[in-house]
């Protein structure tokens, strides 16, 4: 484990994990276009940043499973090893080790040495580069100095894997100088060497790698007089370089002539002219930089100089010449939690701007006409504003749906290749966004939905031809925004779901009579399936069943106040369809009233508000129904549902028609009041010990009046009218 200051590990693991993340689907796409070099390059730079903080923080299990598979895509890079199926699974291996000393540095645990088949698979890989050559240095006229690089233990074993990642930045560094430096990925090369030697605990390596980066990020903004007297030094420093990383493999320190060349690239990146004996022709070799700035002729041995280095600028910060300081940063990285208590505190806001519009209606009952005028005027501006900031700190918890989806092309890779099968994933959507505690609790349903397809909805590839389908199978994750809520789809083109199979199911369990089971609908006998342990599946699959588990991923939608919904097109697929609102926080209401109680009722699940006559009021089997124009719904009274006592019940001429997952459900309620936006209040330690005597209860809030509301549970309201009313209270 690491001895660093907690900050600095956190700073690492979220930055860490959010290069995994991308680069795992950046992986799955290498391999189906092995060839793409900028791919190699993304997948590169990331596990080269991985590997250089990790090697900062002396986490040497990790350095070494990230510099074989570093190794083995620079072979790649380098055209000297191919992407195939067999180094794509090693490539994903060690990502999944890398993950797992993720977790392992978050739960303060000692990391696991990484398996050393896998190390040692990679670096056969990363071997095919042996050939390549190599960097040019400059001729060793006389042996320079050399001292002993002292390291502690935990830096001396990483050592051997930095020397080589040196000389490889190195080459990549050199190409891109005698290039001209015009490559975009020359400045992170530059500014990942300026974080890595820090490593070293050497001064002059410090300095020499710190001004490479300042060249590199000042090159774009420099005239062509400058860069020609620049880019010869900046290749000087390299090779200079290149002869450290041979002498640090052997543990010592070699006593260059850099910090001459690194005060004249300084003075030029600030606009000083170069004195006319110390010009240098644009193709000048390293001997004749070394002439010009540190007066060593081609028959003296290089010695160290005592030239004073200017203050170093950070890795990464652009020196301009003229002087002019570097644009400044457009982001900043907010702990999760000062994100929730800002919400809590705008739902706060939103509780007492209702408060005070109420209070303003009443006031202006018994004012003069310009006061109750200003009252109004300034309650409509504290809606306004109290709107703007709402929206302004929702849009700052927004995070686009991609950072969920990019965790899905190596989820159904790994299914094709455990099924046997030809699978296609398609994601269209990502950049819609939704609230980030949203995005938490969809990752397991979608899991478990790309399961249910992968392994039960698609065929065989010789099935599909059959069938007279494309072999390969092909999964949609689609995501788009509807107003105030997001739907997001699984598709499949696979057999579909069977009625039959399905409806045969239900009868043998109960669920429902066989004659009245032929009467119900395609989307009716497909909610079956959300039922805990329904399953037709004959054999249990490792990966999941259709139906199997399905009850948990409703259950985990509804905890976001969201929806599912099936459909299926027998031989042709199966859409799941789930609807979100954008945020969970604060929502829209109904706000009815149950024998002078007042209940909240989520606007999204209502669809109408009716008054039915007496004849329109009957019973099926003992349970109330309400035929409305061409359907029949269950009916839920309020004053059962609520445990109205008997004293205090009245009649309750309104029904509610509400939705959920499909299904509807009329509730009787004394009268409705009106719409309101609620801020909703858990109540998780509500009534634990006899959760019936709380009714179908998802929260409570704050109504704009003072007083409190409990908020109804759909979902649970319409499980209720379908299971038939409770007893009645006493």
């Amino acid at each position: 484990m690491s001895p660093f200051d907690p900050e600095i590990l956190n700073d690492f693991l979220t930055e860490s994990s959010e290069l995994l993340e991308r680069m795992e689907g950046d992986l799955v796409a290498l391999e189906s276009a092995p060839g793409d070099p900028a791919l190699i390059n993304q997948v590169f730079r990331a596990l080269h940043t991985i590997k250089g903080s990790a090697s900062f923080l002396a986490l040497a299990p990790l350095v070494a499973v990230s510099h074989a598979a570093e190794g083995a895509l620079n072979a790649a890079r380098s055209g000297l090893a191919a992407i195939d199926r067999a180094a794509m699974d090693l490539l994903l291996q060690a990502t999944d080790v890398v993950k797992l000393h993720m977790g392992q540095l978050r739960a303060g645990a000692a990391l696991t040495e990484p398996d050393p088949r896998l190390v040692a698979s990679l670096e056969r890989i990363a071997n095919g580069t042996a050939g390549a050559a190599a960097p040019a240095t400059p001729r060793e006229r006389a042996a320079p100095g050399e001292a002993e690089l002292a390291l502690p233990p935990g830096k001396a074993d990483l050592l051997e894997f930095l020397a080589s990642d040196l000389e490889t930045s190195l080459q990549s560094m050199g190409a891109a100088l005698r290039a001209g430096g015009s490559d975009p990925a020359f400045a992170e090369t530059c500014d990942a060497l300026a974080r890595a030697v820090d490593f070293f605990e050497c001064d002059p390596l410090t300095r020499t790698a710190l001004c490479l980066s300042r060249v590199a990020n000042a090159l774009s903004s420099l005239d062509a007089d400058a860069r020609s007297q620049i880019l010869p030094r900046a290749l000087a420093l390299t090779d200079l370089l290149g002869l450290q990383a041979g002498a640090l493999k052997r543990r010592r320190l070699l006593q260059l002539p850099t910090d001459a060349v690194v005060a004249r690239l300084d003075a030029l990146l600030q606009g000083e002219p170069v004195p006319d004996g110390a010009r240098v022709a644009s193709d000048a070799g390293t001997d004749a930089v070394l002439a010009a700035d540190a007066g060593v002729a081609d028959d003296e041995p290089t010695a160290t100089t005592d030239t004073p280095a200017p203050p170093s600028a950070a890795p990464g910060a652009t020196t301009p010449s003229g002087g002019a300081p570097a644009a400044a940063e457009q982001t900043i990285r907010v702990d999760v939690s000062r994100l929730e208590q800002l919400m809590n505190l705008v739902g706060e806001l939103v509780l007492q701007k209702n408060r005070i519009a109420a209070l303003s209606r009443r006031a202006a009952q018994g004012v003069e006409p310009d006061l109750a005028e200003a009252m109004a005027l300034a309650a409509g501006s504290l809606d306004r504003v109290t709107a703007d900031i709402q929206l302004a700190v929702m849009r700052a918890r927004m995070q686009p749906l991609e950072k969920l989806f990019g965790r899905y092309p190596r989820l159904i890779r790994d299914l094709a290749h455990k099924t046997g099968k030809q699978i296609a994933l398609v994601i269209e959507g990502g950049d819609t966004e939704v609230d980030k505690s949203v995005i938490d609790e969809l990752a397991d349903p979608l899991v478990h939905l790309l399961r249910n397809s992968a392994d039960h909805g698609l065929e065989s590839a010789e099935e599909r031809r059959r069938a007279g389908k494309h072999p390969t199978g092909r999964i949609r994750l689609v995501a788009s925004q509807h107003a105030d809520h997001v739907r997001i789809q699984v598709i499949d083109d696979g057999r579909g779901l069977d009625r039959a199979r399905i409806q045969a199911k239900a009868v043998e369990r109960g669920l429902v009579a066989e004659a009245h089971a032929a009467q119900l609908s395609d989307a009716e006998v497909f909610q079956f399936i959300f039922l805990p342990g329904f399953s037709t599946v004959d054999r249990v699959s490792d990966l999941s069943g259709r139906g199997v588990g399905m009850d948990v991923v409703r259950t985990n939608i509804q905890k976001i106040k969201g929806d599912i919904a099936l459909g299926s097109d027998p031989g042709q697929g199966t859409s799941i369809s789930i609807t979100i609102p954008l945020t969970v926080a604060i929502l829209p209401a109904m706000l009815v009233d149950v024998a002078g109680e007042i209940y909240a009722i989520p606007l999204s699940n209502v669809t109408e508000i009716v008054k039915p006559e007496p004849d329109h009021l009957f019973t099926v089997g003992r349970r109330p129904v309400l035929r409305l124009r061409e359907s029949v719904l269950p009916l839920a009274d309020g004053m059962d549902l609520f445990g109205v006592a008997r004293e205090r019940r009245a009649a309750c001429p309104f029904a509610v028609v509400l939705t959920s997952n499909q299904q509807h459900v009329g509730l009787l309620v004394s009268r409705p009041i009106g719409q309101q936006e609620i801020v909703i209040k858990p109540l998780d330690a509500m009534d634990k010990k006899n959760p019936a005597a709380k009714g179908p209860i998802s929260g409570a809030t704050v109504r704009d009046d003072g007083g409190v509301s409990l908020i109804v549970d759909v979902p649970e309201l319409l499980r209720r009218a379908q299971a038939g009313p409770p007893p009645r209270a006493a």
